[in-house]
């Protein structure tokens, strides 16, 4: 998906290892130049970076369930087509 591939489109283990590490390493990276925290950064790999950018305008930037279920919220609030589970 980091790829922009439909879910499951890597079928190679090394490729998919390679890709995974890859966005975390982006993720880490880019979680670290917006000061949030590790937790913030571990989640976002799952999120995409748009989470970080919510906990880094957050008066505390630190992930927390109900955080990732706000975020989660208002994300099929924008766009409830893309968002069926």
């Amino acid at each position: 998906e980091s790829l922009g591939l439909t879910p499951n489109e890597i079928q190679e283990t090394s490729s998919s290892i390679i890709q995974g590490v890859k966005h975390f390493a982006q993720m880490y990276k880019y979680g670290t130049e917006k000061d949030v925290s590790m937790e913030t950064i571990i989640q976002s790999y799952n999120m995409g970076p748009g989470y970080i950018d919510f906990i880094a305008s957050q008066e505390v930037k630190q992930h927390s369930e109900a955080s990732a279920k706000n975020f989660s919220k208002m994300k099929i609030d924008q766009n409830p087509e893309m968002y069926t589970c």
